[in-house]
């Protein structure tokens, strides 16, 4: 009895953690910017996070950036 309750804790544990994990990747490694060309933004040193990311807004209409966000607050 001990072993199917460990067995299927173990199981939904996996799935979840399964499911988070392809989450996370669906965010980050999904096309984000389609552009017909390439587009260049300046980033000054006192730029911070949030000033980058409407720079990208105004310059290539991102259709999400969540991934950007992710990374750039697990960078620091």
């Amino acid at each position: 009895m001990k072993t199917k309750i460990v067995a299927t804790t173990v199981g939904i544990l996996f799935l979840i953690g399964v499911s988070a994990i392809g989450t996370l990747y669906y965010f980050v490694k999904i096309q984000q910017i389609s552009l017909d060309k390439t587009v260049y933004i300046h980033i000054l040193p006192e730029d911070n996070t949030n000033s980058v990311i409407n720079k990208i807004e105004e310059a290539a209409h991102p259709k999400s950036l969540i991934g950007f966000r992710i990374l750039a607050k697990h960078n620091k």
